[in-house]
């Protein structure tokens, strides 16, 4: 975020997990798209980043892919797509990235040779196999649920 720009979330955590989303002020230029998955998948990306690095880490890649996604969610409602993206991009900028399959290539593998979240659209078909791919390859490097993540699926 640039100065002067921050999002302050209220949720609401129950002993199952994060159920909702209560109280989201924006103080952005502009404004974020506000739809409930948009600001669920933004919870998912920030949990993914700081269950992945460390406390005080600098990962200037990394980070630009963050400030890519929030840029992006000013525009745009995001979607499944900015999901695989997103994924894909991090297990690659912090050394993870699976080994693609060759019918990965056409969507997976074109994320890395991008910076721009719309550029690649999943159909129902490859979000599904790009789904297990990505689940996988998360699930090797953080071990435990995550409760955006959680949050994200129900909706």
């Amino acid at each position: 975020l640039m100065a002067g720009q921050r999002i302050d979330l209220t949720l609401s955590l129950p002993t199952r997990g994060l159920s909702r989303l209560v109280q989201v002020e924006r103080h952005y230029p502009g404004g974020l798209h506000n739809d409930l998955y948009s600001l669920a998948l933004l919870l998912y990306c920030g949990e993914l980043v700081e269950s992945l690095t460390a406390e005080g880490q600098v990962i200037p890649r990394l980070f630009r892919l963050f400030a890519l996604l929030l840029e992006h969610a000013v525009e745009y409602p995001l979607n499944r797509s900015v999901r695989c993206f997103f994924e894909m991009n991090l297990l690659n900028i912090l050394g993870y990235c699976p080994e693609l399959p060759s019918h990965h290539h056409e969507t997976l593998g074109r994320c890395l040779n991008t910076s721009r979240f719309d550029a690649i659209p999943f159909n129902d078909s490859q979000y599904h196999t790009a789904r297990i791919l990505l689940d996988q390859s998360l699930t090797e490097v953080i071990p435990y649920p995550l409760r955006s993540k959680i949050f994200l699926e129900t909706l």
